[in-house]
């Protein structure tokens, strides 16, 4: 996932500062302001660059681009640059989907083998629906293959696609018991397009979607293309950002990704969420798309059709971000402002989340965050908190004292991405509520006298309330007992865990002649270094993945024990020969 801005606005704007009303809600726009925030983030005309606009009821209000869309041609980025926006194709995808429900052409009910009959047998029924939440338990295939080192450009094909389903069929979990991201799931929606359709996915969306908004610029990139339609390229970075090297081609997954975009087209797109003209008009079309999805247990997954369904600063959003390449989008609307801030990017060169925050930050005001917070509890509660918590998709969180506070992080950036927490009191069954610097809910679970694990109803960019198990990390595991050889049976994979006593430490190797050191995270848990994957022992097996390929189980072969063979009782022998029975 990446992100950029948008649309660039071409009319002068005279005011210099404009209070912008939205019901209850203002908006302190000035545009001195934004283009000295823009000033903050270091940047060379010479190299890749953005494009962004931030639009207000529709209407383009503020407009910038930085940098080259080609370096070679000299060709300077503008409002009409065009850029692969990554993953937010698959908003285009969900209305896609949602139009053809709404011509009666499918329901959101169905199997996903009543038009994908050649997928597998899941052993569950797969819904539509869940495909367009991320509910399916369908694991993302081009995640799998990385982490098998069977990655191939071709996978993101449709053929490749189904083949792969045929060859590793198993679930993360079972339909609509958890939600994991993935752009497979999105493949499969694009097949549904087509084959209910008649048309190809570019095709409809371009009939049914960019026509009817005079989105000009706009299209599906259905070859292999370096160069998109106007000239403009993207760039692979050197670690000093200073020197611009052009990307290779890639072949993109029709439907998770593939359309090319422009600032001034998105801002067409977001306008028709303020009044829809697709389909049959009205706005049952954009409440459908703005409707967060649920597990099967109503736990709320916080994502729609192509639209991550959450809040910035406690107010609600829109969003999604998407990386192809070396683009970079992202798009964010503020559901009760009518405000969105977009940012297109040919480049790992900027955080696209900063841009947009910095600017969502200078114009908006934001109310202060008051928690009912309780006394502090006794040292030896919040001793008994700490640790580290599991959840089953391999989420890793740490919650730990840091300045004399409790807060909550995740296991990769640790410090970097930590939620302080407000005590808010005990529940009836008696644990501990706390909330976040986000507003979003930690239940402690208490069991006896222990803690037996943790609610969190939040995360970093992708959220739903999960559950984590305390590990027990008092007693330090055995490394010994880890090593050895592994088997899994739903990949026909083998790997092998090896200790050095030297270093104390052990590594894995998925592969003859290549190893990764296994970095401790307290009792069973390892995280793969230099690799998003974590490890969790537990007895004779391991668990790997990370938050997007899970449940992926690893046997440990344990060698059986030698029979041994009676031995015949021996004769026993005298001075001068045998002895023997009368």
């Amino acid at each position: 996932m990446r992100s950029r801005f948008l649309f660039v606005f071409l009319c002068a704007i005279t005011l210099c500062s404009s209070r912008l009303l939205n019901g209850q809600n203002a908006i302190q726009f000035k545009k001195e302001t934004i283009d000295s925030v823009l000033e903050t983030f270091d940047h060379s005309t010479r190299l890749p660059g953005y494009s962004l606009a931030v639009v207000h009821k529709g209407e383009v209000i503020y407009t910038a681009q930085r940098g080259k869309a080609s370096i070679d041609d000299n060709i300077k980025i503008t409002p009409s640059t065009q850029f692969n926006i990554g993953s937010v194709a698959k908003q285009f995808t969900g209305a896609a989907i949602l139009l053809l429900e709404e011509a009666g052409k499918l329901s959101l009910s169905d199997d996903i083998h009543k038009y994908i009959p050649e997928l597998p047998d899941y052993g569950h029924t797969i819904t539509l629906q869940q495909l367009l939440n991320h509910t399916s338990g369908i694991r993302d295939h081009v995640e799998l293959a990385t982490l098998l080192s069977e990655d191939k450009d071709e996978l993101n094909t449709f053929p490749a696609m189904l083949e792969w389903q045929k060859k590793y069929p198993a679930l993360n979990t079972a339909p609509g018991e958890s939600f994991a991201y993935s752009h497979t799931s999105y493949m499969m929606l694009a097949m549904v397009i087509e084959r209910v359709s008649g048309l190809t996915y570019a095709q409809y969306l371009q009939n049914n979607i960019f026509t009817p908004l005079n989105m000009t610029n706009t299209y599906v990139e259905e070859g292999k293309n370096n160069r998109l339609r106007d000239g403009s390229t993207h760039y692979e970075l050197n670690h000093t950002n200073t020197k611009a090297k052009k990307a290779e081609a890639y072949t993109n997954p029709l439907g998770a990704s593939g359309i090319i975009s422009t600032t001034e087209d998105l801002a067409k797109w977001d306008k028709n969420f303020l009044q829809n003209k697709l389909g049959k008009g009205g706005n049952g079309l954009i409440s459908k798309m703005e409707k967060s999805g649920s597990l099967n247990d109503g736990t709320d997954v916080h994502y729609g059709a192509g639209l991550l369904i959450k809040s910035y600063r406690l107010k609600p959003i829109a969003e999604h971000s998407g990386g192809q390449g070396e683009y970079l989008t992202l798009y964010r609307r503020f559901l009760n402002e009518d405000l969105s801030i977009i940012v297109c990017m040919n480049s790992y060169l900027i955080s696209p989340f900063d841009i947009c925050d910095a600017i969502a930050n200078n114009i908006m005001t934001y109310k202060e965050q008051h928690w009912l917070v309780q006394k502090s509890l006794p040292d030896t509660t919040f001793k008994k908190l700490e640790g580290t918590y599991a959840a089953e998709n391999n989420l890793v969180r740490y919650v730990y004292r840091k300045k004399g506070q409790l807060v909550i992080a995740r296991i990769f950036d640790e410090d970097t991405t930590s939620y302080q927490l407000s005590y808010t009191g005990t529940t009836g069954a008696g644990d501990y509520a706390f909330v976040d610097t986000l507003g979003s809910t930690v239940i402690f679970n208490v069991e006896g006298d222990k803690i037996a694990g943790l609610h969190w109803d939040g995360g970093t960019y992708f959220i739903c309330n999960r559950y984590y198990t305390k590990e027990n990390t008092t007693v330090p595991p055995k490394l010994t007992s880890f090593a050895g050889k592994y088997y899994c049976a739903a990949l026909d994979k083998k790997v092998r865990i090896q200790y050095f006593s030297k270093k104390d430490e052990l590594t894995i190797h998925p592969f003859p002649f290549i190893s990764y050191n296994l970095i401790s995270k307290g009792g069973g848990i390892y995280v793969v270094e230099d690799q998003p994957y974590i490890v969790n022992f537990n007895k004779n097996e391991f668990m790997i993945g990370n938050d997007w390929i899970f449940n992926i189980k690893y046997d440990k072969k344990i060698k059986p024990k030698k029979e041994k063979k009676e031995k015949p009782e021996k004769e026993k022998k005298g001075l001068f020969g045998w002895f023997g029975n009368d």
